[in-house]
């Protein structure tokens, strides 16, 4: 059980290639231009509106940049998952994830997506977050050797990488990509 349970976590670390590829389709409108830009920017030739809505190029370009980031510390934490030695190796490497999934969150907040995707933006946030109280709760089970809370925690991970991937499918469509 335990064995599975460190393959399941690990599995994560797919969503941050996923998160890539929704992201990185046709992201490049203004990548030389604003490689470090958030959607904290507002472009010049943006108008903006009563309803509220970010320039679609920055919020490529943020979401780009949050998403490449998440799957480089997703991957460097699934390393350490797997390399660890000992179950306190194993669980700082869970603490890294936990950190890389919460930044995620953090930096998918931060974005001002156009009017269409802000729903959905809101939405990848909130399941970033529950991921993330996942996770905790992986370590919390781990810790205290409970297979129950274990065994219940592999099908939160599962609806939450399945909510996660349909959030992702419905931006992407909503990009057009």
């Amino acid at each position: 059980m335990r064995t599975h349970l460190w393959t399941r976590v690990i599995c994560l670390v797919a969503l941050g290639a996923a998160l890539v590829a929704f992201t990185g389709c046709g992201g490049s409108d203004k990548k030389s231009s604003s490689s470090d830009t958030t959607a904290t920017t507002t472009p010049a030739n943006t108008t903006p509106s009563s309803g509220g809505g970010g320039d679609l190029a920055s919020y490529k370009a943020g979401a780009t940049k949050a998403a490449n980031d998440f799957k480089n510390s997703a991957q460097a934490a699934s390393t350490k998952v797997k390399s660890g030695t000992s179950a306190q190796d194993k669980l700082a490497g869970l603490d890294d994830l936990k950190k890389s999934v919460t930044t995620a969150a953090d930096d998918f907040e931060k974005l001002n997506p156009p009017a269409n995707l802000k729903a959905d933006n809101a939405e990848l946030v909130k399941e970033f977050r529950d991921l993330a109280t996942i996770i905790n709760d992986v370590q919390t089970a781990i810790k205290n050797k409970d297979q129950a809370k274990a065994a219940s925690v592999i099908g939160r991970l599962g609806t939450a990488q399945g909510n996660i991937a349909q959030t992702i499918a419905r931006i992407q469509s909503k990009l057009g990509q």
